[in-house]
């Protein structure tokens, strides 16, 4: 159409006719949104699906891959597609998008899946007949019952039409520009002029608020030429040293890398302003870029645009949130039924005091205050968290936002609109985490406590060890006395060791490390050493130790010897250490169910006449680093880790550690079961088998005379006791300080057998012994560590060792190899 030659009336009437075309679309977009609401189910093929399939806007699932899931018909219509399921699960957009709108649309998907914000945007497309379509689309985040993001809506309103009609505008204006001659002669054609002539002003500041550049035609308007204020700052241009005057600080927050939009006034005139951060080509800020536009005639049709937008905006947002429309002057609220369905309430009156006579009343005056400080301006939103009563009578969180959209001449606000997001499950997390913190902190209270009571009952052994260690060097002392210092040094190294044996076995279960060995061993021989041990420990207190056995005990069982009687000392123990008069009952007794080889249980009843426990405190028995009782820690000592650690192992060899009973100033009943593998009724073990097992060294006298050992060792203190003890066997030692020496004298040398220290310097252990496996070395080699890490073991044995012995040394056993190895 050929505007240039239509005479200034139809030119006017045609404008006043886009205009009415145009404002009928943005009505149109308006109430598919605000009047259908369309609130979209994770499940698209259920109730959603046939409104959807009937509904004029289109709507579209994506996936978290960008990829296709569903497209309503309305779409599918608009596009001529015939067969939809050949785009099912492709990438989205498809090749309907011209190159500019499907990168847009692809940096908008990722933009909501990175930040979970709902992203507008206007896309063109052409559809398979070659012709060009106009959407606006919306981008709606869909979360799941967890919170995460599960898949993507993009609902999409046909603005073909507004397009036009905005186009057709333009080419209108244009005529009108065109024939400005005649326009300009008649008053009526001015307000066509003064829409078409958009003034703008374009510029940059560098990091110190100086101009690096000034174009625009606006300028003129200014009195000023392009680029005349280049050099000059910010400040001496709105002759200002004020860091809060609002164009410097609004350039300020710019070159924070924040995009920033605000409305100004300028000498009269007003000014819709737009930064930006300006980056080089490594991304850092270099200064900031802005634009302005004249808005002094066009404020009011701008105001009106932005008001659709924004009911838009919130329409598309209600498909998860409540929305209400707020005229505050008559009181009355336009609810959605989102808004209803979180009250609970769906007939509820669309008036303020439905909101504000359910807000919990320890919140309301907080929440009124908010209120009133946005409708008096003094806060550009309002947004804050409270309780609603629903209709059941149960409180819901939610977050209220809100905006005033409109005010009159004097700044009085006239409506309001905002959205209520239920934040329930929100707030139940944050409680749920801050249960936890309180937990974690109180875990951490008692572990310092904890490390503070290892550190004593560590120093405690180890300050006597030191203690005696110099009185028998540096003080004159009789035989008797040495030999009192030397048992009370061998006393506390035990103890040391079971302290550091306690803490390893608890550190091995708490990571599943622990295994459980199952070996046969004498049951009544175990029983009664655990009887001599701690029979000293009663007498020394002065109060009685018994043992009653309940019906037959088994001779034999195939379990754990090693755990089952650390269990028994620790529980048997405490008992005793906790007893101050009175007696400790030990009731041991065997729960049988068939005759030959048993499948049974061991019971062991542990009564004490002690203090006894207060039922609030009995639930800390068990747990890691804490003690019923911090005043039990000074007054008895202990690390707390007794009890748990028994628990444990006996669970471990499917039993259990449990407090029958406890009652304050009369005493307390624990009681122990394990489980063995098989319980022996009758021996099949001869004597000297038995007396194999035993750990005193007198049975292996002096048979060793003319065997050869390589001991690889470079502590001397070990070196000496190693030579002492083993020399009384008629067994000849030769050492070597480093693996390098263990192998030279090995190769060099003629020896049974190698007891190899695994950790030594210059070359370890396990290298030295691979090495002499690779060169053809067959003697027998014992390794010897203190690693209680099962891993390690592996690769010892991996290396070349026939086995291996812990650290601190055990003779018996280390006889025990060499016999083995010699026969």
């Amino acid at each position: 159409m050929n505007y240039e030659s239509m005479t200034k009336a139809e030119l006017i009437e045609r404008l006043k006719n886009q205009e009415a075309l145009m404002q009928e679309s943005e009505q149109k977009k308006s109430h598919i949104y605000l009047d259908q609401k369309l609130t979209l189910e994770k499940d698209v093929p259920g109730k959603s699906r046939d409104w959807l399939e009937f509904s004029p806007v289109c709507t579209k699932v994506v996936d978290l891959d960008f990829n296709l899931r569903y497209m309503s018909s309305s779409g599918i219509k608009s596009l001529k597609i015939e067969n939809i399921f050949e785009y099912y699960g492709q990438p989205y957009p498809f090749n309907f998008f011209p190159d500019s709108s499907k990168k847009a649309m692809i940096e908008n998907l990722k933009k909501v899946k990175e930040t979970s914000e709902v992203i507008c945007q206007e896309v063109l497309l052409v559809d398979l007949d070659g012709n060009e379509l106009w959407f606006q689309a919306t981008i709606v985040p869909v979360n799941n019952d967890q919170g995460f993001i599960d898949y993507f809506v993009v609902v999409s309103v046909d603005i073909t039409a507004l397009k036009n009609a905005e186009k057709e505008k333009l080419q209108i204006q244009k005529g009108v520009v065109l024939n400005a001659e005649w326009a300009l002669r008649d008053s009526e054609q001015r307000l066509g002029l003064l829409i078409d002539q958009v003034d703008f002003q374009l510029w940059s500041v560098d990091n110190n608020l100086k101009f690096t550049q000034s174009i625009g035609g606006g300028l003129e308007k200014l009195g000023l030429k392009p680029n005349e204020v280049i050099g000059i700052s910010l400040y001496e241009f709105f002759q200002t040293d004020s860091p809060e005057f609002e164009s410097i600080k609004w350039h300020l927050e710019a070159l924070t890398g924040k995009c920033v939009d605000f409305e100004t006034e300028w000498e009269g005139m007003h000014y819709e302003t737009h930064l930006s951060p300006q980056r080089d080509s490594l991304g850092n800020i270099i200064g900031c870029i802005g634009v302005a536009f004249d808005i002094t005639e066009r404020k009011l049709s701008e105001q009106a645009l932005q008001e659709i937008e924004t009911r838009y905006r919130l329409a598309v947002q209600a498909t998860q949130d409540g929305i209400w429309d707020w005229n505050i002057t008559t009181g009355e609220v336009d609810y959605s039924p989102s808004w209803k369905r979180i009250i609970g309430d769906e007939t509820i009156k669309n008036a303020s005091v439905a909101w504000e006579s359910r807000i919990y009343p320890d919140e309301k005056s907080h929440i009124a205050d908010s209120l009133h400080a946005h409708l008096a301006g003094e806060i550009s939103s309002w947004a804050e968290e409270h309780r609603l009563r629903r209709i059941d009578g149960t409180w819901v969180w939610v977050l209220g936002r809100g905006k005033v959209v409109e005010r009159d001449l004097q700044g009085n606000p006239l409506r309001m609109i905002g959205t209520m997001t239920d934040i329930s499950e929100q707030k139940e997390m944050e409680n749920n985490l801050k249960k936890a913190k309180a937990i974690a902190v109180s875990a951490n209270e008692a572990k310092t406590i904890f490390l503070a009571h290892m550190s004593h009952e560590i120093r405690t052994p180890l300050s006597a060890i030191i203690g005696f260690s110099d009185l028998i060097q540096t003080t004159p002392c009789s035989e008797k006395e040495k030999n009192d210092y030397a048992k009370r040094v061998s006393d506390s190294s035990r103890h040391l060791k079971e302290l550091v044996d306690d803490i390893l076995d608890l550190t091995k279960i708490e990571a599943g490390k622990l295994e459980i060995e199952s070996t046969r061993y004498s049951f009544v021989d175990s029983l009664s050493r655990i009887s001599n041990f701690l029979q000293s420990q009663a007498t020394e207190k002065g109060i009685e130790l018994k043992f009653k056995i309940h019906g037959d005990l088994p001779d034999f069982i195939k379990s754990d010897e090693t755990r089952v009687h650390q269990i028994l000392i620790n529980i048997i123990g405490n008992a005793i250490k906790f007893t101050s008069e009175g007696s400790v009952e030990v009731t041991v007794k065997c729960n049988q169910k068939q005759a030959e080889i048993k499948q049974a249980s061991l019971e062991f009843i542990v009564k004490d006449t002690g203090p006894g426990i207060p039922l609030d405190l009995q639930e800390k028995l068990f747990k890691p680093f804490v003690q019923a009782d911090s005043g039990v820690t000074k007054k008895y000592g202990g690390t707390g880790l007794g009890l748990v650690l028994s628990r444990k192992l006996a669970s471990a060899m499917n039993g259990r550690v449990s407090l029958l009973e406890s009652t304050p100033g009369k005493g307390s009943t624990f009681i122990v079961k394990i489980t063995p593998e098989i319980i022996y009724e009758k021996s099949s073990m001869s004597k000297s088998e038995v007396s194999k097992n035993r750990k005193d060294l007198s049975r292996f006298e002096k048979k060793f005379s003319g065997v050869r050992i390589l001991v690889a060792e470079d502590n001397p203190d070990l070196k000496f006791i190693m030579s002492h003890t083993l020399s009384q066997f008629g067994i000849e030692l030769e050492y070597a300080n480093d693996g390098e020496e263990a192998i030279e004298k090995a190769t060099n040398g003629d020896f049974s057998l190698i007891l190899m220290d695994i950790h030594m310097p210059k070359l370890d252990g396990a290298e030295a012994t691979r090495r002499l496996r690779k060169n053809g070395c067959d003697i027998p080699i014992i390794a010897v560590t203190a690693s209680v890490m099962k891993e390690e073991r592996e690769k010892i044995i991996q290396a070349g060792c026939n086995e291996c012995l812990p650290k601190p040394y055990r003779f018996d056993k280390i006889l025990e190899a060499i016999e083995k190895y010699q026969t």
